[in-house]
């Protein structure tokens, strides 16, 4: 008897065929039966948590969704900051009919533009600091002749100050010629740089339909769906425009206030409630009716049981059909890696039996591949780190001999009572000495300005010490963090191009502070200052963020801030950076702004 279970054992482990057929009987028929009379009991107790972690998935991925949209609109919006026409029209706020309709046209230009992106946008308005509209809508501009301070989410937008601010659903009197039955309003401030002050509001308003267009990406199944804003009034309801607007106590009052305080779901008055909190301020409401749930279940489990019937019966005659397509590709499959296993990388397979095994034929040779270009990277890489690793060892002679002569330098010049020679060698041997420390990309700000002091006083010789430097830092902020080598260029600039005349007294002013968070040092100097024009440009370069190799046009100053700008906005983010201010004949400003750290 054992003999035989042996011998059973073996037959069937021989081939891979065989043990397919008897792992479907063993792993399919008898547990099939099994489970199905536990899983049916086990099933209705599940459904409705089930259903209400999908109907949470749904609600986070319509919330993603919609995020993604708000989002695109928030960076439209952006562009009204960097916009020369919105600049343009907020400079011009002019009362006379005729500017007021140049405005117009010059508002028309920027925000058709929008439109282009975006079909679902109803309008996009601008509102100057004299509360005049400028609105453009599908028809076409329009000059509105509105109180908008009527509007609250108005006063409150003018609160929120850099950045955009979503408001939930309304009927905007102040928009005309309007598709949509509601809208939803994405507002932000456009602030001038120079004041810090508000100039004016951009507005978007989206039309409803966006959310049926989500909505629909995504399978509801039948399902209610809801979006309630902070003030509890309903956002949107995909079974019921009428609801829109209303507070969501009046529409649903068994829904407690408590159960939209956090994520979850629930039952309540025969319903299933699913919960999720959105990061636009916003909370999504799933609702789905607890007795059609439970119906639709039971006629789907019949249909089921019918269906398993009929495969149960069908898989017993294309079994051996499927252990042999199978168990085909995979013998090739085997018989190219054992190839592999002697070394031969060249040999691949190509099996066209459809499917997982046809897909793990294409990763087997695709991996065949890379393996075999690894393997040449990899000694190509240990050859290259090298060849750098000696370049490097070579990198370091010349410098520290270089510093080692200005040294030997130094000593010959005090012997020789040549003092001021004596000086000169050691502040360069210092600026040498931190040129070529790149251990950090990062200093302290106390020795940032050592090494403007020492600059300086190889630069002032030239001008027969004609220049004074003065630095006014707090000690607090010497300890400060700084990027390396960003104040010494605008001191260069200031010394090559605001005192051109060697011949003439000049000052060079640092100071630096702190306002809230960030660090601001300004460069000032009291020379021939910066043309109107060429200032412009600069500026217009700085705020659009024009690529330095670009700027074939500007002199090396424009160039040296741009690089300075540069490095800062991509160290420390697009709020930093510089900002330059002139006139002609009484000298040039330069802050740079950066974190405080």
């Amino acid at each position: 008897m054992i003999c035989l279970f042996k011998k059973t054992i073996n037959y069937i482990n021989a081939k891979i065929s065989r043990k397919l057929i008897m792992s479907y009987i063993i792993m399919i028929f008898i547990p099939m039966i099994a489970i199905s009379i536990y899983s049916y009991s086990q099933m209705v107790k599940q459904l409705e948590s089930t259903f209400n972690k999908d109907s949470i998935n749904l609600l986070k991925s319509l919330d993603m969704n919609i995020q993604t949209y708000f989002e695109d609109i928030f960076r439209l919006t952006n562009n009204a900051q960097l916009s020369q026409n919105i600049k343009k029209i907020l400079d011009n706020t002019d009362i006379d009919p005729k500017q007021r309709y140049k405005n117009l046209i010059e508002f028309d230009s920027f925000a058709i533009n929008i439109f282009g992106a975006r079909d679902d946008i109803e309008a996009i308005f601008l509102i100057d600091n004299t509360e005049f509209i400028y609105e453009r809508t599908k028809l076409g501009p329009k000059k509105l002749e509105y109180d908008i301070s009527k509007e609250e989410w108005y006063q409150n937008v003018l609160k929120i100050k850099g950045k955009p601010v979503l408001f939930g659903s309304h009927m905007p009197k102040y928009i005309s010629n309007f598709s949509s039955d509601f809208t939803v309003t994405v507002a932000r401030n456009i602030i001038n740089f120079d004041t810090f002050k508000t100039q004016g509001v951009l507005g978007v308003e989206v039309g409803h339909k966006i959310f049926y267009r989500l909505i629909d990406s995504v399978n509801t199944n039948g399902r209610k769906f809801i979006i309630v804003d902070k003030q509890r009034n309903i956002v949107f309801d995909n079974h019921s425009k009428s609801h829109i607007t209303k507070s969501v106590d009046q529409v649903y009052p068994w829904i407690a206030e408590e159960k939209l305080k956090t994520n979850g779901y629930t039952s309540t008055n025969g319903y299933l409630l699913s919960i999720h909190k959105s990061k636009l301020g916003w909370t999504f409401i799933g609702l789905s009716e607890t007795d059609i749930l439970l119906k639709q279940f039971n006629d789907t489990i019949k249909s089921l049981v019918i269906v398993v019937f009929f495969c149960l019966v069908i898989f017993l005659f294309f079994s051996f059909g499927f252990s042999y397509n199978i168990t085909k590709p995979i013998k090739l499959l085997q018989k190219a890696m054992r190839n592999v296993e002697t070394g031969d990388f060249s040999h691949k397979v190509n099996l066209s039996s459809g499917g997982e095994i046809e897909d793990l034929g294409k990763d087997y040779n695709i991996m065949i591949d890379k393996i075999r270009c690894l393997i040449q990277e990899v000694y190509k890489n240990k050859y290259q780190k090298l060849v750098t690793e000696f370049k490097a060892l070579q990198a370091q002679v010349n410098p520290h001999f270089l510093y080692n002569a200005l040294d030997n330098i130094n000593c010959m010049a005090q012997l020789e009572d040549a003092y001021d020679t004596s000086r000169l060698v050691r502040c360069l041997g210092k600026i040498f000495r931190y040129n070529i420390n790149n251990k950090d990309q990062f200093v302290f700000l106390k020795d940032e300005l050592n090494h403007i002091n020492n600059y300086f006083l190889l630069a002032n010789n030239k001008y027969n010490g004609n220049l004074e430097m003065r630095i006014s830092v707090p000690d607090q902020l010497m300890s400060k963090h700084i990027l390396k080598f960003i104040l010494q260029p605008l001191v260069e600039n200031a010394i090559k191009h605001a005192f051109k005349n060697p011949n003439l007294k000049g000052l060079i002013e640092i100071n630096a502070f702190e306002e809230k968070e960030t660090l601001i040092i300004k460069v000032q100097d009291d020379g021939e200052g910066i043309k109107n024009n060429n200032l412009i440009k600069i500026r217009k370069t700085l705020e659009e963020n024009v690529d330095v190799s670009l700027e074939k046009e500007f002199k090396s100053q424009s160039i040296g801030l741009l690089n300075i700008h540069f490095r800062i906005k991509l160290y420390y983010g697009e709020e930093y950076g510089i900002k330059v201010f002139s006139n002609t004949g009484e000298g040039t400003t330069v802050e740079v702004m950066i974190p405080s750290v």
